[in-house]
């Protein structure tokens, strides 16, 4: 019961690469095989550029297998707060940075001839019981400045529980995310990338003349370094808590939904994810800072779930994983503290659609063209370097 249900991909082989076993060059090294990794790789990989990708677990094997799998744009800060942090033009590069992450998945889905269950649908954002909508008007606004299509709604199309007013943002998506990476990867490889899983990178080096190490003692010598680890910048890291319960065919409307708490929850359904082929509901949230300990939070989040969805049945999967937010800004995707090195970290609970953002992003850095989202997402602890 204790793993996530996406782990039926794991079967896939193209996820599981051998490791790499001799020193070798190349054009780019990619640290890291999640979303970000391989977006990064696939589109240097368009660019004509040799790409080696290194990760010392399979592909998606980190957080983004861990994932709930909602790709969308209502962000989870809300525009408000962007908009007060960052003004209007931040707010508004956020919305379409992520939109088009969305839209570059959707794209990559059929150019590639992925099949991953990917399918636009409604968002919807609501209070907690006896919460005036206060909140949600204010939101809509920042919204609507954004550039963000929303809309009010009388409610959930939920018939189970009583939301109240809430936020409608249509045209947002859901998908398998290790599915979508096995397509990914094999588009990668097909223009000639390289991947090596089982390899720990104990050493990457930027500067004039980049290198990476391994922990078998190879090395790569590149003229770029990318860590898409969501590891290299000082963060907050968030533990977040998900499970998945069988729901009868058609008693659950296909939607993304979630409350305004501040440890929110998110709910999505997964058609046919049971074993028996059944769907599943899939529910998160209870997050808390990492390195406090609530043993009954798995407890908690079923509860919270039963109460608002009681069709539900058995518990079928539960897991949890880390959501890492940047200290100083928004998720930083740009230079690294040396020449020749890029990161990619901090994307919150939208890590999906930031990982999918760097691929372009960082693609354009190397290839020296602009890139209106660059400024946003540029590494605020790295200011100095650039």
């Amino acid at each position: 019961m204790f793993s996530c249900w996406y782990g039926d991909a794991n079967e896939l082989s193209v996820l599981h690469q051998l490791p790499l076993v001799r020193d070798t060059r190349c054009d780019v090294v990619v640290v890291g095989a999640g979303i970000a990794g391989m977006s990064v790789a696939y589109f240097l990989a368009r660019e004509g550029r040799s790409v080696l990708v290194l990760d010392d677990g399979p592909v998606g094997g980190g957080m983004t297998g861990l994932s709930s799998a909602h790709l969308s744009y209502a962000l989870e800060d809300g525009y408000a707060r962007l908009e007060a942090l960052y003004g209007l033009e931040g707010a508004r590069t956020a919305a379409e940075s992520h939109r088009a992450g969305v839209a570059i998945i959707e794209d990559l889905v059929a150019r590639e001839n992925i099949s991953c269950q990917f399918l636009r649908l409604d968002s919807y954002l609501f209070n907690p019981p006896g919460q005036p909508p206060a909140n949600l008007e204010i939101e809509r606004g920042a919204a609507l400045r954004a550039g963000v299509e929303v809309e009010w709604e009388e409610r959930v199309p939920l018939e189970s529980f009583e939301t109240g007013a809430c936020l409608r943002f249509p045209d947002q998506a859901q998908f398998h995310p290790l599915r979508y990476l096995a397509g990914l990867t094999q588009a990668f490889l097909r223009r000639g990338g390289r991947v090596h899983t089982q390899s720990y990178v104990k050493r990457a080096v930027g500067g004039p003349r980049p290198f990476v190490e391994t922990d078998r003692g190879c090395r790569v010598d590149c003229s770029q370094v990318v860590l898409a680890t969501n590891s290299a910048l000082k963060g907050l890291t968030y533990s977040s808590y998900v499970m998945a319960m069988r729901v009868p065919p058609g008693s659950v409307q296909p939607a993304l939904y979630r409350d305004s708490l501040p440890n929110y929850h998110y709910v999505r359904l997964a058609p046919g994810g049971a074993s028996d082929g059944s769907d599943l509901l899939i529910a998160g949230g209870e997050n808390h800072r990492e390195g406090q300990t609530f043993p009954q939070l798995f407890s908690t989040l079923e509860k919270w779930t039963r109460r608002r969805f009681p069709m539900v049945g058995k518990v079928d999967y539960l897991w949890s994983g880390q959501v890492i937010r940047s200290a100083e800004g928004p998720a930083c995707i740009g230079p690294g503290q040396e020449e020749n090195s890029y990161v990619v970290s901090g994307g919150s609970g939208h890590g999906l659609t930031h990982g999918t953002i760097a691929g372009p992003l960082i693609t354009d850095l190397i290839c020296g063209r602009p890139n209106p989202w660059a400024r946003l997402y540029a590494p605020r602890e790295f200011a100095h370097a650039r």
